[in-house]
């Protein structure tokens, strides 16, 4: 069963089943931001998100007025093993194997066969596997 995270009234986190679902696994920064691997698998960023590097879907920058776990889980669309980031992007590899990348598209850092932004106006589940792996 996976674990999820919820936000109670007063802001901090608990999980549901036990006190180490939503502790950090791993942690990745770039040049401007930072992401957190959680124990059960999800993703959670913030700092700077001017090309989208944090995953949510927008440019807003996350952690400059509120608690990143504001942000809630980035939607990568499934659950998540290892995490690496770059200056301005970062990328995922998820339990069945494939890799999913967002954020500064420049020079193709995510392996899509392009230089778009990823995460600046989608999630990365929304784009899906790296296809060139």
């Amino acid at each position: 069963m996976e674990r999820q995270c919820e936000t109670c009234e007063l802001g901090t986190v608990s999980p549901t089943e036990n006190a180490s679902a939503c502790a950090p696994a791993q942690v990745a920064a770039g040049a401007y931001h930072t992401c957190a691997l959680l124990t059960n698998g999800s993703v959670r960023c913030w700092g700077r998100n001017t090309y989208g590097p944090l995953g949510y879907g927008n440019t807003i920058t996350i952690g400059d007025d509120e608690a990143p776990k504001s942000a809630g889980d980035v939607k990568v669309g499934g659950a998540v093993t290892q995490i690496a980031a770059g200056s301005d992007h970062t990328c995922a590899l998820l339990t069945n194997g494939n890799v999913r990348c967002w954020g500064d598209g420049s020079y193709a850092p995510h392996g899509y066969g392009n230089t778009n932004d990823i995460g600046d106006n989608e999630t990365p589940a929304s784009v899906g596997d790296v296809p060139y792996l």
